[in-house]
Parts: C-alpha cells; structure tokens; sequence
C-alpha cells in the first residue's frame, strides 16, 4: 500500500508590474493578467471559454481570478477623470497601485515583480508614460546586477519604430514602390520581426527607437538575467476605443465616415493627401494584444521583437462598412 503523499501547496503566482495602468491599455491589460491563470495561453485560455471574449461589457468590472497573475503597477491620473469620455476606473483585479513618483515604493513593486510589462504604446507626449517606462527599466536593469534575480521585461512598443523603413526593393531616398492595383496583398512582400535591426521610425517616435535599442541592450548586457521581449503593436482598439472612438461612433450610429490620412498622390482641398483605401494601418485589438501579452510571460520565446498586429488586410475604407 502506498503511503498518502504529504500534500505540496503549489507556489504563489507569479508577481507583475505593469508601468502606467492608469493608461487605456493599461487598465484592460492589468485587468486581463489580474483574470488569467499562469501558463493557460493557448486555445484553452479564458478568453476562448466565454461566448464573445471580445466585446464582453462584465470583462473589465470582473473580480480577480483566484491563482491569477499577481498584478500591481504604477499610476499618476487620479481614479476620476469627468473630462475623458472614458475615464480612468481601477481594474478590480489590480492587487497593488503605487504612485510613479513615490521612488521607493516604486522601487519595491518593480524589484517584487517577476515579470515587469513597461506599455510606451499609450505615451501622448504629455503624460509621462514614456518617462516612466524609462525609470522602471533603470531600476529593474540596476536590481537585476546587484542581486542577480532574473526577470522578464516585456516592452509594448509601437510599429510607428517602422515607418520609415525601406521596403524591398526600395533605394535610399526613393519612395516607396507601390504594388498595381489589382495586385493581391498575399503578393506584396512586407518586414518580418527578424527585420528588426534595419527599422527606422517615422521622426516623432525617434525615441521610441533609442529606448527599443536600450531595453535590448539591458537583456544583452545582463549575463541571462533579463529576458527582454519588444511586442511592437498595431493602433490599438476596444475595451473603451480610445484612438478609434469618433469613428467607431460614427459608423454605430449610420453616418458616412470620412478618413483623411498621409501617403498618396492625390490632393484634396486645404493642401492634405487623402488615401482611397490604399494605405492599411496595421491595427490590434486590446483582448488580443492582451494574449500576446500574456503568452510572453508564459514562455521564454526565442524571438526578442514580435509584431502584434490584426491579420485584416481589409484598406482603411473597408473598415466599419
């Protein structure tokens, strides 16, 4: 008869940090770790379980799952905002909030966290989020060396790093070739991530730029204890559309949604370009970039900077209709 095994408690969770979840996809993306279950990445995950993951309104007032990633992170924008059409609520299955600005216990909760997301993709020039991006990864690269505890650091960039890359087949200084019209988009040949030594961001996002290279260099330079992940993300959209609200809007209620952007030939009134439905903005929901997310911290991936983008290839002036 064997004998009864003495029962072993399985660990804790692990901890995260999440820089900045007072941002849009901050709060959905602390409330998806606070409600996911360390190492469910896959088609078993919670997001497949329920009937429409996607626009499920209970999802961002949901409790906290129990054994679910142990989830804290910084904030500045108090828990009010009556001027935003959205409005910064805490995720209820946030653990921990500290102020960005409170250096110690900021310190406390990045060297706490076995995995520290740093999301610069929310950063509008104003709110610091970039800045505080740049402070958290300065104190987990500094803790990493002095006490030799290993992390995963998860960056959420923008594929705005890529805008200016040459495309195949473009020279230096040439415009890009634009493929015939009829041509299928399947035939177009695009970057992959293992381009992403040769990108060159649009000139606002420079910095974007020099902060990927430096959050590389920190897991090079770590002797193995920083495993640093780039996930350069679409436009981001759902879960409280941000970006895309007013069109969103429009095309919800009827109305005829008109799209000026860069990048074609043709000249409308007031000297701007307007592009027929020949420009693709890469694009990403927030529950899906939240997977992505989430399988990083479930796995050592070998590839150090992931695209997170839909696989819609519909043009800008297919979308809503």
């Amino acid at each position: 008869m064997v004998a009864d095994q003495e029962y072993i408690e399985p660990p804790p969770p692990p901890k995260v940090f999440i820089s900045r979840v007072d941002t849009y996809f901050g709060r959905i993306l602390a409330q998806h770790l606070g409600r996911s279950l360390p190492g469910e990445t896959g088609p078993e995950s919670e997001a497949s379980e329920t009937k429409d993951p996607l626009t499920d309104p209970s999802f961002l007032t949901a409790p906290r799952k129990d054994g679910a990633f142990e989830v804290s992170g910084s904030w500045r924008v108090p828990a009010t905002r009556p001027d935003d059409h959205v409005g910064y609520v805490k995720s209820p299955a946030l653990q921990n909030l500290v102020y960005a600005e409170h250096v110690r216990d900021l310190t406390k909760a990045v060297q706490e966290s076995a995995i520290c997301v740093l999301n610069v993709h929310d950063d509008d020039g104003i709110n610091g989020v970039f800045e505080d991006a740049c402070t958290a990864l300065d104190i987990a690269r500094n803790y990493a060396m002095e006490s030799e505890n290993a992390k995963t650091m998860i960056l959420i960039s923008t594929t705005m790093t890529w805008a200016k890359t040459r495309r195949p087949g473009q020279e230096e200084g040439e415009e890009p070739p634009e493929p015939p019209p009829e041509e299928d988009d399947e035939n177009v040949e695009g970057f992959n991530e293992e381009d992403y030594k040769k990108r060159r961001p649009h000139p606002a996002y420079r910095k974007f730029l020099e902060l990927e290279k430096d959050f590389l260099k920190a897991g090079r330079d770590s002797k193995g204890l920083l495993t640093t992940t780039i996930i350069a993300a679409g436009l981001i959209y759902g879960c409280g559309e941000d970006v895309l609200h007013w069109m969103l809007k429009d095309a919800w209620q009827g109305e005829k949604v008109p799209l000026i952007v860069p990048g074609d030939r043709e000249k409308v009134p007031g000297d701007r370009k307007i592009d027929p439905g020949k420009n693709h903005v890469p694009t990403i929901h927030a529950r899906d970039l939240c997977q992505v997310v989430q399988n990083v911290c479930d796995n050592k991936l070998k590839s150090k900077y992931i695209f997170a983008v839909d696989d819609g290839k519909e043009p800008l002036n297919l979308r809503g209709h």
